[in-house]
């Protein structure tokens, strides 16, 4: 439990230097009635905000989390005691799971946040991700059924899609 708690908390130090940099002030443009008698306007499409297709994002949400998810699992194995056989598991195997969630949270959100061009607010996606990941983490726990790891990466994933839709500048 101890070395949950200390990757939890690993996880979250990213997310100190990001929140003060995620702060974001909104300026609108002022809106005035076109001059009467002037020259007559002609529509013309709607320029597009540059950011990426919903597509774009989950692939690259699927790429970072799937990278993230290995990265994550390969340094929690190798924290835990490597690849020696431990009484009927093998050490680490624990540890690589929770790597493996951690790594997961943390860079799916930057996946989707890089496919969109970096517009939106990953800070507020990271913690986003990261509760998520946790409260995962608990059900888990306390439930002692492992089904619940299959909502998590999705629920992470529209999250962060939909934060940096929403946060897009």
């Amino acid at each position: 439990m101890r070395r949950l708690t200390a990757l939890l908390l690993l996880s979250l130090l990213p997310v100190a230097g990001l929140s003060a940099q995620s702060a974001q002030v909104t300026t609108f443009a002022r809106w005035s009635p076109p001059a009467v008698g002037g020259q007559v306007a002609t529509l013309r499409p709607a320029a597009s905000s540059g950011g990426a297709s919903v597509l774009g994002m989950t692939a690259g949400g699927l790429l970072g989390g799937a990278v993230g998810f290995a990265g994550g699992a390969l340094i929690g194995a190798t924290l835990g005691g490597g690849n020696a056989i431990c009484g009927d598991d093998a050490c680490g195997l624990e540890e690589a799971a929770y790597g493996a969630i951690a790594g997961q949270s943390i860079l799916l959100p930057l996946g989707v946040h890089i496919a969109n061009g970096r517009r939106g607010n990953y800070g507020f996606s990271l913690i986003t991700s990261v509760v998520i990941g946790a409260a995962g983490i608990v059900v888990v726990d306390a439930t002692n059924d492992g089904s619940p790891f299959i909502v998590v990466p999705v629920l992470q994933l529209v999250s962060s899609i939909l934060i940096e839709k929403a946060t897009a500048r």
